[in-house]
């Protein structure tokens, strides 16, 4: 069945385009879904997300292309014993940078992201500020979303880097993102979230 000829995906393709505050649409192809702009993440991320916020988590890029780049910012609170950047605080950077690139296609009012599966190596002496690059393309977020109304739930394997600030790489880590209905408890958290992501991102406070 085509794309334009097939129901369910033209539903589907109503709701994930909806256009909410701090968001634009992917493209003019059937099922390309809308993405969030930078200053709506940087909103939930650095805003409303308290553990990015404790570890000083900022996000440098959001790109047309379904890019996102997050910054772990050189700040002893991220030190190890060693003066090295911690392991934990290294891997809520690597699982931020993959689950947003997923939530980048998404409403989280109606699907919901969470990571499933981490392995992590590390390969370097991780020192100064770090960064991580995902990468969800239209098309998958589409086939993502497709497969988690038809079964409830579907995967997204991804390989991540964690480069310092000359570009070498200091770990490498697989993961898995898996996308589903959002749970009618935090339907109303996420729309909270929204809004005060939206709020952030115009500029304005935060009303709790």
């Amino acid at each position: 069945m085509s794309l334009s000829t097939d129901p369910g995906r033209q539903e589907r393709n109503r709701s994930c385009r909806m256009r909410l505050p701090g968001t634009s649409q992917c493209g003019n192809e059937p099922g390309r879904c809308r993405h969030v702009d930078r200053e709506m993440m940087s909103g939930m991320v650095e805003g409303g997300c308290p553990f990015a916020q404790r570890s000083h988590m900022r996000v440098r890029e959001v790109a047309e292309d379904g890019t996102v780049t997050l910054v772990l910012e050189d700040d002893p609170s991220n030190y190890n014993a060693f003066g090295l950047v911690h392991a934990g605080a290294i891997c809520g950077l690597v699982e931020t940078a993959g689950g947003m690139a997923v939530f980048n296609h998404l409403n989280p009012v109606e699907q919901l992201v969470l990571n499933t599966v981490l392995s992590i190596r590390f390969t370097g002496m991780p020192r100064g500020e770090l960064t991580c690059t995902a990468r969800v393309l239209g098309e998958e977020a589409s086939a993502l979303l497709d497969a988690a109304i038809e079964t409830g739930k579907a995967d997204k394997a991804m390989d991540l880097k964690v480069l310092d600030s000359s570009g070498k790489i200091v770990a490498q880590a697989q993961a898995t993102f898996r996308v589903m209905p959002t749970p009618p408890e935090f339907k109303e958290y996420f729309a909270r979230m929204l809004a005060q992501a939206a709020t952030l991102a115009a500029g304005g406070p935060v009303v709790a």
